[in-house]
C-alpha cells in the first residue's frame, strides 16, 4: 500500500466514525418514544364573551336565504343567484340554493292544522265508503283439515298434521 492510500486512510477514519454515530443517533431517536407534544396556548384568538361563533374576527352578515333573493335579477352566477365578489355568510352552505326548500309563508300551527284536516277527511271518507262496500257474493270453501290432504299431506306426515292445522271448527257449516 502507498503512503498516500494510507495518509487517505487514516484521514477517512473520523469521516466515517461520524457517520456512524449520526446513523446510531438516528437509530436510536427512530426507536425511542416520541416526546410530549406541547400544544402551544392561543391566547391572542379574538373571543368576545358571549360569542358562539367561534369564526375569530370573520363578518357577522345578515341571515338572508338566497331562495328569497329576487329570481329576476341579474347574477354572475344565475343558478345560485350571487355576484362574482358577494361576501360568504358563515353559515353559506344553509343558506344557499342547494339547501333544503324554505316554506315559511305557512307558519307551523297552520300547517299542523291542514295536516290534521287533510288526515281527518281521509279517514271520514274511508269511513263512510266502509258502509257501501258489497259483501261477498261467494261462500269461501271450508275444508274439513285444512288444506292438509288438498295441498299433498297424508297418513305418511303426522307431524305436519298436529303442527297447527286448521280443524275448519271456525267456519260454519
Amino acid at each position: 500500500m502507498s503512503a498516500s492510500l494510507r495518509t487517505a486512510m487514516r484521514l477517512a477514519r473520523p469521516v466515517r466514525q461520524q457517520l456512524m454515530s449520526q446513523r446510531i443517533s438516528l437509530v436510536r431517536a427512530y426507536a425511542s418514544a416520541p416526546e410530549e407534544t406541547q400544544l402551544p396556548e392561543y391566547t391572542d384568538f379574538p373571543y368576545n364573551k358571549g360569542d358562539d361563533r367561534l369564526v375569530g374576527d370573520y363578518p357577522e352578515y345578515p341571515y338572508v336565504y338566497n331562495q328569497h333573493r329576487d329570481p329576476y335579477a341579474k347574477y354572475d352566477d344565475q343558478q345560485l343567484r350571487r355576484n362574482f365578489n358577494d361576501p360568504l355568510h358563515e353559515d353559506d352552505d344553509l343558506l344557499n340554493m342547494w339547501s333544503p326548500d324554505v316554506h315559511d309563508h305557512v307558519s307551523t300551527g297552520s300547517a299542523f292544522r291542514h295536516i290534521l284536516a287533510f288526515f281527518g277527511i281521509v279517514g271520514l271518507a274511508s269511513y263512510g265508503l266502509s258502509f257501501y262496500v258489497p259483501e261477498k257474493v261467494a261462500v269461501g270453501r271450508v275444508y274439513d283439515n285444512g288444506l292438509f290432504k288438498e295441498l299433498g299431506g297424508g297418513e305418511d306426515f303426522p307431524q305436519i298434521k298436529t303442527a297447527g292445522v286448521d280443524d275448519g271448527s271456525f267456519y260454519p257449516k
